[in-house]
């Protein structure tokens, strides 16, 4: 079979702001700074919140992946376990930083490996566990991580099929983005098997060191609903529109249950 090829225009992909956000789905990187709303003054505070830890995860070198509910929101916390934190010079352990979030969260989410990925799937994400058990076709994809997630979308979003590949759009002051560049945009290959769209996005964040997965249900004032596709670095978080319950027929969470997915 032959691979998709797609290959940006390097840095200068990175450039082409509006014009991506009107034709590729509205593609955006912020850092992790921004997302918690922790940078004060110059200096950086802990950061807190579901986010933040599944971010720590990747810094362990863990490959995980996200899947959060319409009730669910980044900034979330708990009560719990002390969290495990690297020493100055210090790495944590994988296995000591899964354990230390399973302490934390497992009471919270459905906490699964597979093959080597660490999935956190909330079980009140009913949109997007729908949009993420439909299958796709088999293919074969060179490009960055967001190229091949485009890839996966336009097999089952017609919106997207006449579109060209997406570029990246920076948003906000914090943090270092060009830190998170090189994790969104190195190029990969990435083979997957006709099934299962998550078990797509684990391959792809198999073969993209630095990054995990994300799944996240918005709602609208209407009560329309998504499930938004996305990519996370231990500094960043890429959003797109695309939608992995696009086609699905769906019911609209109750109207109490909608978070702040942000």
């Amino acid at each position: 079979m032959d691979a998709q090829m797609f290959r940006s225009a390097g840095r200068n992909n990175l450039l082409c702001g509006l014009f991506v956000a009107m034709t590729c789905g509205a593609v955006t990187a912020a850092s992790g700074d921004q997302e918690t709303g922790t940078r004060t003054a110059g200096a950086q505070r802990e950061q807190r919140g579901v986010l933040a830890e599944v971010q720590n995860l990747l810094r362990a070198g863990v490959q995980v992946g996200l899947a959060l509910g319409a009730g669910d929101f980044v900034e979330m916390d708990v009560v719990g376990p002390p969290r495990t934190t690297r020493q100055p010079g210090g790495q944590i352990a994988p296995e000591e930083a899964v354990q230390s979030f399973s302490q934390r969260w497992g009471h919270l989410f459905t906490l699964t490996q597979s093959d080597g990925v660490f999935n956190v799937i909330s079980p009140r994400a009913r949109l997007c566990a729908a949009g993420l058990n439909r299958v796709i076709t088999r293919q074969t994809t060179v490009g960055s991580p967001l190229e091949v997630l485009f890839a996966f979308a336009r097999t089952f979003d017609e919106s997207l099929q006449r579109l060209p590949p997406p570029g990246i759009v920076h948003g906000g002051p914090g943090g270092n983005p060009r830190e998170a560049d090189g994790s969104f945009t190195q190029l990969v290959t990435v083979n997957v098997e006709e099934g299962r769209l998550q078990l797509a996005l684990e391959q792809l964040v198999r073969n993209s060191p630095g990054l995990g997965w994300f799944a996240a249900e918005r709602c609208d004032a209407s009560g329309a609903c998504l499930c938004q596709l996305g990519l996370i670095s231990a500094t960043g978080v890429l959003r797109t529109s695309y939608d992995a319950a696009a086609g699905i027929p769906r019911q609209s969470p109750d109207r109490g249950a909608r978070g702040r997915v942000r």
